[in-house]
């Protein structure tokens, strides 16, 4: 008895395990810039909420949000946003987006999915909120709400 109970615990840390490597693999393929665009700044493992008000091919449902790690890069011609989903938000010229703060840590991101069919919202607790809100100021499309 106690040695079934033991196996199928550890065959259900081994598909978490598995299941959380895929999850990071993603998001880390999905915060890849392209070639030739160094990152200005770059954070991982950032705790978020993201909203989306459409359907997009391999992302949450709409209407309700998703929860999770997501990774934020900055380079001088966009802001990517990538969680579990893949690629979630992107701001650039084409494509622009907000950036508020909203207390202490605390910083929204709104702007478009790369497809360009859905609005996307994403709440993220983020160290160093100022010096990113300031490298974001600089970025094309981009529009920054700093404190009041």
């Amino acid at each position: 008895m106690l040695a079934s109970l033991l196996v199928v615990l550890g065959a259900l840390v081994g598909v978490n395990l598995v299941a959380r490597a895929l999850r990071s693999r993603r998001r880390d393929r999905a915060a890849v810039l392209p070639p030739g665009e160094p990152g200005v700044r770059r954070a991982d493992r950032v705790p978020a909420r993201i909203f989306i008000d459409a359907r997009v091919a391999g992302g949450p449902k709409p209407g309700g949000y998703s929860q999770g790690q997501v990774t934020l890069v900055l380079s001088a011609r966009r802001l990517v946003l990538a969680s579990e989903w893949g690629r979630a938000l992107e701001v650039r010229a084409d494509l622009p987006g907000e950036l508020r703060w909203t207390g202490p840590r605390r910083v929204v991101v709104e702007g478009t999915h790369p497809s360009g069919r859905a609005r996307v919202r994403a709440e993220l607790i983020l160290d160093e909120e100022d010096a990113w809100l300031d490298a974001a100021a600089r970025l094309p499309g981009a529009t920054v709400r700093r404190r009041p």
